[in-house]
């Protein structure tokens, strides 16, 4: 009978040889096993191969000559043949115990009727025999199938028979290999998230605040020193600062209505004749004014009179107009728009010694009153305008002073003369008027910490006992006067401000020193340091007793009693 042989890689799996086995073309396969096939040693994977060979009609024959195997295949009721050329046979079964894991029919799927199952046979062992030609077949096979209705009647013995019965009945479970895994890996996960869980809780978690009341005192500190523009360098020595001046320009601008009046109608036109009583000729310029009930009437010419004739000491230029041209019309206007300037012919006063007028009747005044911008409404909008940048102007320098890592010297503020422009003159017929007023602003700025440098020199000449130094040079609260401005590059600045002084502590020694330290440890060693009243530990979490061992997660507050 034709046959398959089959040769299994020591790394096969079961799936992989069951595979094999079932798409054989032939009815009758030979598994060729290598040494140390580690997964026919297992009773499950034997069964499983077998249940697949009887569902695909196939007579399985393992070749193989551990004894292991054949243990297993006599479990499973495999044939085991030692060679191609050895007489297949089921393995008697070894003596089992109760305790014996065995697979049961309702775990694997029903096996069939073993009956059915086709026993190999050997039809010879000489090598010539073995090259035989079957009359069904053409294929070289060493192996011939013999059908004697079960593959376990002739091997095993009656008493076998009956303990494979048995256990066929017994209903003992395969290991659940999936929940063993599961479970270890569960167990492992759990170690790891202790051994987490401890590292979080006593290493990362823990922190320490330590908060230490201390004994100090305040101390008035002033100095003098000299902002100075041009100077590269800081020169502290002589109290002088390297300094920057920024500036900036604003301008702004503002539109009030036109509140004034004004009559802005046509002007009384007329002739005044007028006469010279002057022994000298005189002139009369243009705009000379001439007055008659109250109103003023001014030339729109000038006028040169000769000299007056006088006869018996009396002024007779008037009878003699043609003589000497001592008596001239001129004509005049009214001082203003009106109709109250149309007046008829009247003798005017004038303002010119000894010269006399006449005039002709006053006509053509008419009223129209309109608005024009006052006095009073340009003073309002350059009122408004007043101060009204600044604030902004003081802001922006800071900001660029700041920029620039700059402390700002706001008594050191500067503004030019305000150029003002305006839409309007006064007496401009507008509705209203605009005023633009432009500002250049400037600010010196110095470094913060060369003023720290000065405020820190000047409290430590105040210093008396070696065990105190300062807690604060008191900058954040220093006031600053300008008390001269030197020149256009120096401004000579007062500072004063009150410095706190105290116990000595530095916070980095102390943190090594109460690193690992219960809370009685740490209080009475910084207790015991001159100045300090009293200390408080707290750690965090609530199980934590003791300081950690990194610095950074040790925080030291200490609060200054005056």
């Amino acid at each position: 009978m034709a046959k398959d042989t089959l040769y299994i890689e020591a790394d096969d799996e079961i799936t992989v040889v069951i595979d094999r086995v079932v798409t054989a073309k032939n009815k009758v396969v030979a598994l060729v096993l290598p040494k140390r096939a580690t997964v026919f040693h297992s009773a499950v994977n034997m069964k499983l191969l077998k249940k697949a060979a009887q569902d695909a009609k196939k007579s399985l024959v393992v070749i193989s000559s551990e004894e292991s195997i054949k243990s297993i295949a006599a479990v499973s009721g495999i044939h085991v043949a030692k060679s191609l050329s050895s007489k297949p046979e089921i393995p008697k079964k070894p003596k089992s115990s109760k305790s014996e894991t065995v697979i049961d029919a309702d775990e694997i799927g029903d096996t069939g009727s073993e009956a059915d199952a086709v026993v190999p046979a050997v039809a010879g062992k000489g090598k010539d025999e073995t090259q035989k030609s079957s009359s069904d077949d053409s294929d070289d096979d060493t192996i011939k199938m013999e059908s004697d209705g079960s593959d376990e009647d002739d091997s095993e013995p009656a008493e076998d028979k009956e303990d494979d019965k048995k256990s066929r009945k017994s209903k003992l479970k395969i290991p659940d290999f999936n929940s063993f895994r599961i479970k270890a890996s569960l167990f492992v996960l759990a170690i790891f998230a202790l051994i987490g869980g401890w590292v979080f809780g006593f290493i990362i978690l823990p922190e320490a605040t330590i908060t230490i009341d201390t004994d100090t005192s305040r101390i008035d500190v002033s100095t003098d020193f000299v902002a100075q523009t041009n100077l590269e360098l800081t020169n502290t020595e002589e109290n002088r600062l390297s300094a920057k001046k920024v500036t900036t320009e604003k301008t702004d601008s503002v539109t009030v209505p036109a509140t004034g009046e004004k009559d802005v109608g046509e002007k009384a036109t007329g002739t005044v004749s007028l006469t010279n009583c002057n022994v000298n000729g005189t002139t009369v310029p243009a705009g000379t004014s001439f007055s008659a009930g109250g109103l003023n009437y001014v030339t729109i010419a000038s006028v040169d009179l000769g000299p007056a004739i006088i006869i018996s000491g009396q002024c007779r230029s008037d009878d003699f107009p043609d003589l000497v041209g001592s008596v001239k019309d001129v004509g005049v206007e009214a001082a203003a728009p009106g109709e109250q300037y149309n007046a008829g012919a009247q003798s005017f006063s004038s303002s010119i010694s000894k010269v006399t007028a006449f005039g002709s009747a006053m006509a053509g005044g008419t009223s129209k009153i309109a608005k024009v911008v006052s006095s009073e409404d340009i003073k309002n909008a350059e009122d408004q305008l007043a101060g009204s940048s600044k604030v902004a102007a003081v802001g922006e320098l800071k900001e660029l002073l700041n920029a620039q890592q700059l402390f700002s010297l706001e008594d050191s503020l500067e503004e030019s003369n305000p150029q003002v422009k305006r839409s309007a003159k006064a007496d401009a017929e507008v509705e209203d008027m605009t005023v633009t007023k432009t500002v250049t602003y400037s600010l010196v700025g110095v470094s913060a910490d060369d003023v720290s440098d000065l405020l820190q020199a000047g409290a430590a000449e105040s210093l008396q006992d070696k065990d105190q130094n300062i807690r604060s040079n008191g900058l954040d609260q220093a006031a600053y006067t300008l008390i001269q401005k030197i020149s256009d590059t120096e401004y000579k600045i007062s500072v004063r401000t009150v410095a706190t002084i105290g116990p000595e502590l530095d916070e980095a020694t102390l943190k090594n020193e109460i690193i690992g330290k219960e809370r009685g440890d740490i209080e009475n060693l910084i207790e015991a340091k001159d100045g300090v009243r009293s200390v408080t530990v707290e750690f965090s979490p609530f199980w934590v007793f003791q300081t950690p061992d990194k610095p950074e997660k040790i925080t030291i507050v200490i609060n200054e009693e005056t």
